[in-house]
């Protein structure tokens, strides 16, 4: 669909309906689903989730032990690493979801007119080996992310 997001030319983006695994309390061990839709930024090696996603609904963050070398920063940005649990929608049953560890920067300030969606990286496609296919012959199409 059109970009709603202001570039200095025409952008598209392919918007997926995700959810993440989110506190239901500070400090509680119960969790929920709650939506969160990504972009996919194959521009960007590792997935990106804001500071706005991550404040507003209490994502549960799992550090990643044995991180090696610097974590990079996202637009000068500094950032934290981890995982968090991605649920998407399968086409086998509606309203069924599979859940994926995703390997995500963290920044620690917002950055200024960046997208306020998660965004998935290269890597996410690299580690589940998803395949994807983009439509481009008109402003309604539809694309596919499939997953083995």
């Amino acid at each position: 669909m059109p970009s709603e997001f202001s570039f200095p030319a025409p952008a598209v983006h392919y918007f997926c309906q995700s959810w993440l695994t989110c506190h239901s309390a500070p400090s509680s061990a119960y969790t929920y689903r709650e939506r969160a839709d990504f972009i996919l930024a194959t521009e960007h090696p590792l997935s990106v989730i804001p500071i706005a996603i991550r404040q507003s609904l209490d994502v549960v963050i799992t550090p990643v032990r044995g991180w090696k070398g610097q974590v990079p920063a996202w637009s000068g940005i500094s950032c934290r690493i981890g995982r968090v649990r991605l649920w998407l929608p399968i086409q086998e049953g509606p309203g069924s979801y599979r859940d994926f560890s995703l390997l995500a920067l963290l920044p620690d300030e917002e950055v200024e007119n960046a997208s306020p969606l998660v965004h998935i990286g290269t890597q996410f496609l690299l580690e589940y080996q998803a395949a994807v296919h983009l439509d481009c012959s008109s402003i309604g199409a539809r694309g596919t992310l499939v997953i083995p």
